[in-house]
């Protein structure tokens, strides 16, 4: 995995210290998936500090995705190039 991403994921992890709402993290991000949305659009390749990386399904495209805990949200999508 690229260094820049483990770093980015680092300092979300920080920034999100406190669980937010759904909307919310609609609001800062866009749009944001519960675990069933996830799955429905999503294979996970791996699990990370705090987030996974993931194949969206539509397209095949590859990516991370942040996640928080209680309530599971993930959001902040990240093609990778």
């Amino acid at each position: 995995m690229i260094d820049a991403v483990k770093i980015m994921m680092r300092l979300l992890k920080q920034f999100h210290a406190e669980p937010r709402s759904r909307a919310e993290l609609e609001r800062v991000y866009g749009q944001v998936w519960d675990e069933q949305e996830l799955l429905r659009d999503f294979e996970v390749l791996h699990r990370l500090d705090s987030g996974v990386e993931v194949r969206r399904k539509s397209d095949g495209a590859r990516g991370t995705l942040s996640y928080q805990d209680c309530p599971r949200y993930y959001y902040c999508w990240l093609e990778f190039l």
